[in-house]
């Protein structure tokens, strides 16, 4: 494999030169360096996932070398990586050494941009010939994975096994193609034969703990993780990948620290404000959640390239409703409204809070704004219901709830206890007792536990009625099937 830089960015010297480069950063000064110096110092900031950092440096280091084909042949990889093509190429056909090998290869890597594949590989087929190495066969197989060619890397990638079946680089890429085609037991194979070699190679247990991810086996993700962090534990890809294994699992609470350790270390903090705001949502902890969602609205301009700004506007509505911020929720709402007039969320909320003032016709206006807007209108139905639930307006909330069952009769199996207590509060004992037999016939005793857990907070006599009529149908006692059908 390619030596891996990060042996180099721990070095003593390259710190020290780090350091001053940092420090002429800070206090705004031009200080002397050697090319080479600063070209690292660009891509120790590109492995740290600072573009904006690496081309500072690599701009400086032009500033002082303008003619300097490394810094140039540098300055071109990064425009390539930033998808910047046009001033890519103006560069590439004026770098001082057309001839130079790595030359070349940014000829063929613009070709490939430019989606011109005939080109890419006649540039590339000249370079091998030029260069006839495993080097240049690796370095080929190499730009053809980074461009998600696999038909083209394949025969490269066997090339250079077939030259030196032992080759770690070689491997590495036969690994990542057998990952691309989902054959994992070969990426499996791969890697393990690169860790007998080096067994502190951080890329190589990612891998693995991809590959383990992919086959659900989440407790050998785990320890490639773990070994993963040994190698290196500050490498931000592996706490990312720790991340997803624990929201794999649901194991949120597990996620958060994680997080919040990239967070650190991130200069685009935006998109991990938004998955921690979305497990806070998860979790009902919302001060957790509207601190996440404040610091989304603080960087609004660059964060709504990011992450959908109504989204987080009503989730931040939300938190402020359940934390009895009124104004603030009033407020987000209109400022979501402006970013997306058609989230039917926000007039879900509008609804609830007219519910507050007992302005049950606003409320209304509100909640067929949101059934006009929904994109699924089940799930409007029983939101709408269960906030008028929760408002004790028991009518309209039965309302909602009824015109699910009229929708869909076998889904409102799953609502069978609501429309009961809505009846009971409304006096009709009877028709709460049907939906009470009916839910205790669908229902499972965890989740009779679950879905009693409100209504024995309001009222212990409907909950003791349903438990009751529970037991006779499990006990044969009472035959449900009269009751079964629509009333």
């Amino acid at each position: 494999m390619k030596e891996d830089p990060s042996s180099i960015f721990n070095q003593p010297d390259f710190k020290e030169t780090l350091a001053k480069y940092e420090n002429m950063v800070r206090e705004g000064t031009r200080t002397y360096f050697d090319a080479d110096d600063l070209t690292l110092i660009a891509e120790y900031y590109a492995s740290k996932g600072n573009p904006y950092a690496s081309d500072k440096a690599i701009d400086y280091a032009l500033s002082l070398y303008p003619e300097n084909q490394d810094v140039l042949v540098f300055k071109c990889h990064s425009l390539l990586s930033g998808r910047n093509t046009d001033e890519a190429d103006l560069l590439i056909h004026n770098l001082p050494y057309q001839n130079d090998y790595d030359t070349q290869l940014l000829y063929a890597e613009l070709y490939l941009q430019k989606n011109d594949m005939s080109q890419t590989q006649a540039t590339l087929n000249k370079l091998y010939e030029d260069y006839p190495h495993i080097d240049t066969i690796l370095d080929i197989a190499q730009l053809y994975t980074d461009y998600q060619q696999k038909k083209y890397a394949y025969p490269w990638i066997q090339k250079a096994l077939n030259e030196n079946p032992d080759n770690l680089e070689a491997l590495e890429l036969m690994g990542l193609y057998q990952f691309e085609i989902q054959h994992y037991d070969q990426v499996l194979q791969c890697f393990n034969a690169i860790l007998d070699e080096e067994p502190y190679d951080v890329n190589s247990w990612q891998n693995l703990a991809r590959c383990y991810a992919q086959t659900k086996e989440y407790d050998k993700m785990f320890e490639a993780i773990d070994f993963a962090m040994v190698a290196d534990e500050t490498n931000l890809t592996t706490w990312k990948l720790k991340v997803d294994c624990h929201l794999m699992l649901e194991q949120l609470h597990e996620a958060i620290p994680c997080l919040e350790y990239i967070e650190k270390h991130v200069r685009e903090k935006e998109p991990i404000w938004y998955i921690l705001a979305s497990i806070y949502f998860d979790l009902l902890d919302y001060d957790k959640m509207k601190q996440y969602t404040q610091l989304i609205l603080d960087h609004r301009i660059t964060a709504s390239e990011i992450v959908d700004m109504a989204e987080i506007c009503y989730k931040h509505a939300l938190a402020c409703l359940r934390t009895k911020e009124i104004t603030a929720c009033y407020e987000t709402i209109e400022l979501g409204l402006q970013y997306n007039d058609k989230y039917h969320q926000f007039y879900l909320l509008k609804g609830e809070l007219s519910l507050l003032y007992n302005d049950t016709s606003s409320a209304k206006k509100s909640f067929k704004k949101a059934e006009a807007y929904s994109y699924n209108i089940q799930d409007t139905w029983f939101d709408i219901g269960v906030i008028y639930f929760q408002a004790f307006h028991f009518k309209e909330a039965l309302e909602a709830f009824k015109k699910i069952e009229k929708h869909d009769y076998q889904d409102s199996f799953k609502i069978s206890y609501l429309i009961s207590y809505c009846y009971y509060r409304l006096g009709k004992i009877e028709k709460a007792l049907h939906y009470m037999i009916r839910g205790a016939v669908f229902t499972s005793k965890q989740q009779l536990t679950e879905r009693l857990k409100t209504m024995q907070e309001l009222d212990t006599n409907f909950s003791e009625m349903a438990w009751h009529i529970y037991e006779l149908i499990q006990n044969k006692e009472l035959d449900p099937s009269p009751y079964l059908g629509e009333l």
